[in-house]
């Protein structure tokens, strides 16, 4: 009985302690509407290009499902986590900038705020964003 107890508050603590430090995805559209965050790059390719390399980045970072908002201009996902490094939630943002350029936008956010690494970063996913962006040239 009193191990039964034990692990019973254990479970508890657990629960409260990571329910305090998860992020959640309204997290990070609020962050794009401040605009205090992210990576935003110019890119010389249209929109359409920009929202399927956002696509084929995603996924291949390790994406689970993508959630587009194609209307309001971008996509939302997450990434899982591995053995200690957070998943990430990530919003991209798609808009033309000029006549020959498309703006992305970039935010990634730690899924476990105590986490001290996270996977992919704004950085990582902008770098393989260009990486297929030369490739069309």
């Amino acid at each position: 009985m009193q191990l039964r107890s034990i692990l019973f508050c254990a479970a508890l603590a657990c629960a409260a302690f990571s329910s305090g430090c998860a992020s959640v995805m309204s997290e990070v559209v609020a962050a794009k509407a401040q605009g205090t965050e992210g990576v935003t790059v110019d890119y010389p390719i249209t929109e359409n290009q920009a929202w399927d390399i956002a696509h084929t980045v995603l996924r291949d970072a390790g994406a689970q499902a993508i959630e587009d908002h194609r209307a309001e201009g971008y996509m939302l996902t997450t990434s899982p986590n591995t053995l200690g490094v957070s998943g990430a939630l990530v919003g991209v943002w798609v808009r033309k900038s000029s006549a020959s350029t498309t703006a992305v936008t970039v935010i990634s956010k730690r899924q476990i705020k105590s986490a001290l690494l996270v996977s992919p970063t704004e950085s990582q996913l902008q770098d393989r964003f260009a990486r297929a962006v030369g490739q069309l040239r």
